[in-house]
């Protein structure tokens, strides 16, 4: 499994709000905001910031349970079901399926690996930064992963 997030800077600015792209790989199948007509690139800290919330949600709930997670200002969007220890991640007409746990831990890696390279450059105020950092703290907390 890979996981891909990138920014689309336009200038040497970087706030919470630039535009990226999420991609997944696995198993030979692609899931990404990357490379459509019309863009589907998001508002990627936000996107990152909901799709952990809803993580957060799928692993607190008892049973199996679906959720949506809507990219900002994009029409990409990644519905993700839990069955059992699996999750089952779709986008258009992919469908993919991972151990839950084991996508929880590289979507974790990968986001704070992003995040040594982008931080630094941005306003440690900055709103949507903020925000990701908060749910990265919850995330953290729920799936029992080291600060």
């Amino acid at each position: 499994m890979k996981i891909q997030i990138t920014l689309l800077l336009i200038d040497d600015e970087v706030t919470g709000l630039e535009l990226g792209d999420f991609s997944l790989s696995h198993f030979g199948s692609t899931i990404s905001s990357a490379g459509h007509k019309p863009s589907q690139s998001m508002m990627v800290f936000i996107f990152l910031s909901s799709l952990l919330g809803e993580l957060v949600f799928l692993r607190r709930a008892k049973n199996n349970r679906r959720t949506v997670v809507d990219a900002a200002d994009s029409p990409f969007s990644l519905q993700l079901e839990k069955r059992g220890r699996l999750l089952f991640i779709r986008n258009a007409n992919v469908t993919m399926n991972m151990p839950f746990d084991e996508f929880s831990e590289e979507l974790h890696a990968s986001i704070e690996s992003w995040l040594e390279i982008w931080q630094p450059k941005i306003d440690a105020e900055d709103g949507a930064l903020c925000d990701l950092l908060k749910c990265i703290s919850l995330f953290r907390s729920v799936f029992d992963y080291p600060t």
